[in-house]
């Protein structure tokens, strides 16, 4: 009697056993076959971007889309931004933003076109209603990032002020200082300033000389105590 339960027992663990080992093959072959990706949409208005379906990974459930959107970033440097959407069961969307032109870089006789992370988006560029920036850099190539520090610095800070200044022109004033011209404002600050700082300020002054109704001609921050010319 005690034989027989011990076989009915077994049997009945061997069974299961392999219920779930049926089970699973089938769970596993649905999702494969099932969350196969069979379509690929890419969107991005000018942007010119090859994606190989051959090096993607198969299935759209286990996509990874942060790492496949990091590489997309880092083979394109002109992508600002990739966003990795899934339309189950079998397509993904692949949805691309192009680096936007901020400023035009004026270097000896050539012209580019920047971001607001520096990256060059186009040398000659169509673009004529852009703020100007020159300064002396040695040649570049579309697709990479400006390295020079003064560039960077007349980068980002044209890019902050947007908001404050109408800035159509940013040159050396100096060895160690930049200007930049605002309608008829003239803002003087060191090449090396921490432009977040130098923002704040900019931003303080002058609506304090909005209110009273009168900007000042210069205004000039590379010390430590602001100078300004009416």
């Amino acid at each position: 009697m005690k034989r027989k339960f011990i076989s009915s027992k077994f049997v009945r663990v061997v069974t299961l056993g392999s219920m779930m080992v049926v089970v699973s093959i089938l769970v596993a072959w649905a999702v494969h076959t099932m969350f196969t990706i069979r379509n690929v949409e890419v969107v991005g208005d000018g942007i010119d971007v090859v994606i190989d379906r051959r090096k993607l990974p198969g299935n759209l459930l286990f996509f990874p889309s942060r790492q496949i959107g990091e590489a997309l970033a880092k083979e394109y440097p002109l992508i600002a931004s990739v966003r990795i959407t899934k339309k189950y069961p079998s397509t993904l969307t692949i949805i691309l933003t192009a680096r936007k032109p901020l400023v035009i870089l004026g270097t000896g006789s050539d012209l580019y076109s920047l971001d607001g992370e520096g990256f060059v988006i186009r040398q000659y560029p169509d673009e004529t209603n852009l703020p100007r920036i020159y300064l002396a850099v040695q040649p570049l190539v579309p697709g990479s990032q400006v390295k020079d520090g003064s560039v960077r610095n007349a980068v980002r800070f044209i890019r902050e002020t947007t908001d404050l200044l109408n800035i159509s022109e940013v040159r050396m004033y100096d060895t160690i200082a930049l200007v930049a011209e605002a309608n008829r404002m003239r803002i003087v600050f060191r090449v090396d300033a921490d432009v977040s700082n130098l923002v704040r300020t900019l931003q303080m002054m002058i609506s304090g000389f909005r209110i009273k109704g009168k900007l000042p001609a210069v205004i000039d921050v590379r010390f430590n105590k602001p100078v300004v010319t009416f």
